[in-house]
């Protein structure tokens, strides 16, 4: 009898989850603080912005070049402050 365990994909999931939890303190910092950040997008573009709104599906910013930015969460790759 042969004896599966899910440790990886355990691993792996608690992985994912931690980096989606840094992921949104980020962007809650950005919008406390009124501080800028990077946001990393897949297909490699970058956006700097302010946080203003957070919702499920979309976080909505500011830059010097725009009054509203919106950018998909599932879009997000990375993002540093």
């Amino acid at each position: 009898m042969k004896t599966h365990h899910c440790y990886p994909i355990r691993s792996f999931l608690i992985g994912f989850v931690y980096d989606l939890w840094i992921q949104q303190l980020t962007l809650r910092k950005s919008l406390d603080e009124k501080k800028g950040l990077t946001i990393y997008l897949s297909g490699g573009h970058i956006v700097s912005m302010v946080v203003n709104e957070i919702t499920t599906d979309a976080i909505t910013g500011r830059n010097q070049n725009h009054d509203a930015i919106v950018v998909q969460t599932t879009q997000i790759v990375a993002a540093a402050m």
